[in-house]
């Protein structure tokens, strides 16, 4: 008899066939992305202000995963 997966074995298999099937430029995006998002906010927890190199990144790290994912290039 086989074993029901349970909720959170899907989401993990779900999760890694998604990984899985992401191009390498992809993967360097969201990776860059999850960087810049921890860099900014660990600035602004700890200065309640951010730096303009970190919203330089932040915005850099838009226009990768619109251009990775194909996401459309509208601005707002």
């Amino acid at each position: 008899m086989t074993k029901k997966k349970s909720e959170s074995e899907l989401i993990e298999i779900n999760r890694k066939k998604g990984i899985d099937g992401m191009t390498d430029e992809q993967m360097k995006a969201v990776k860059e992305t999850e960087r810049h998002l921890s860099s900014a906010l660990q600035m602004i927890f700890e200065c309640q202000d951010m730096y303009m190199s970190d919203i330089r990144n932040l915005e850099q790290s838009m226009w990768d995963l619109r251009r990775s994912f194909n996401l459309g290039m509208k601005d707002w």
